[in-house]
């Protein structure tokens, strides 16, 4: 989403689909019917936070403009950031950890794929309460966020004490609120199945 990235799912007819995989069986890795339409069925309940189109090239093409409708603004190069930057509920956590093991190469706030940070959980958490990734900008807090002035969000929450960042949200004039860091909230959810103060702040 940070790039701007939209996901095309490319959607004929599976009688469209099936005669194609007929008419060239002999170069498909499916050799049975009854596989090629579990496949076809998965990718018909795949799902995507990102902004996505169908394409069915049975129907015409599909214009660029038409894919230009769903993009989301591309983030400044030099803004350690990710999710939607038009979003109206921006999330400002810590410096980012140390890459780990699983972890992308570029790391970003709060993208993590390992399960010793609190991102995996927090992720996880947002996800059941249904809330997209769409629905939010997390910020590195690590970095100058003069940035956050050009944008128009409805709250900003800063995620824990972050060294000098609610001083510098004070110094811009960018009205914030300040909660417990999730790594701390998620302490509390396993010991005393807490809900975090977060999601009265984004509901």
């Amino acid at each position: 989403m940070r790039c701007g990235a939209v996901v095309v799912y490319c959607n004929p007819s599976f009688e469209v689909v099936s005669g194609n995989w007929k008419s060239r069986k002999e170069v498909e890795l499916l050799q049975d019917i009854d596989d090629l339409k579990k496949v076809y069925d998965l990718y018909q309940e795949s799902c995507t936070h990102l902004p996505y189109a169908y394409y069915n090239y049975t129907m015409g093409s599909l214009k660029y403009n038409t894919i230009e409708a769903f993009r989301h603004s591309v983030h400044p190069c030099n803004a350690i950031s990710s999710g939607n930057w038009n979003a109206k509920t921006i999330l400002i956590g810590d410096s980012l950890n140390p890459r780990r093991d699983f972890d992308p190469l570029h790391t970003l706030p709060f993208c993590t794929f390992s399960k010793v940070s609190c991102g995996q959980w927090l992720s996880g958490e947002l996800n059941d309460k249904l809330i997209e990734e769409s629905d939010l900008l997390w910020v590195s807090g690590n970095q100058d966020l003069t940035f956050l002035k050009s944008l128009q969000p409805d709250r900003v929450v800063c995620l824990g004490q972050v060294d000098g960042t609610s001083k510098q949200l004070y110094d811009l004039n960018i009205l914030h609120t300040v909660i417990p860091h999730p790594d701390h909230a998620r302490k509390e959810h396993d010991d005393l199945n807490e809900p975090y103060e977060l999601f009265n702040h984004i509901r």
